[in-house]
């Protein structure tokens, strides 16, 4: 049921392929590791692939369209980080983003999402030990 981050990854770009394929497309970095999931699978991949695919939305018709970008930091702490950048999403078309998706998230959860200058973060938790 705890997915492997690079599961996560290729489904979610599977699925938001068309939206993201109005923004320049979608690229998945080289995973070092490739740490599990404390969360489901459908969870991580409908989570990864909405952000992508609402991250699209607000980039649509913005030129050039040079594509996302998709890094992760995979701490020592149980946590992964996703970060998804892009030129032309400036803060306020981030902060569009976080709010449309933090409304779906549990305020309890150990996933949280957020935004800075050219950036969205989303916060998973893996499996330790």
């Amino acid at each position: 049921q705890n997915p492997p981050l690079s599961e996560v990854l290729f489904a979610a770009q599977d699925l938001s392929r068309k939206s993201a394929s109005t923004a320049g497309g979608l690229s998945l970095p080289e995973l070092p590791s490739d740490p599990r999931l404390s969360v489901s699978r459908p969870f991580a991949v409908g989570l990864l692939a909405h952000t992508v695919i609402q991250t699209a939305k607000q980039l649509s018709g913005d030129k050039p369209d040079t594509g996302m970008h998709l890094g992760v930091n995979h701490r020592n702490n149980g946590i992964v980080d996703l970060t998804l950048s892009a030129e032309g999403l400036d803060p306020e078309k981030g902060r569009t983003v976080v709010a449309t998706l933090a409304e779906r998230l549990d305020d309890e959860s150990e996933v949280s999402i957020s935004s800075d200058d050219q950036n969205i973060s989303l916060r998973l938790p893996t499996q330790t030990g």
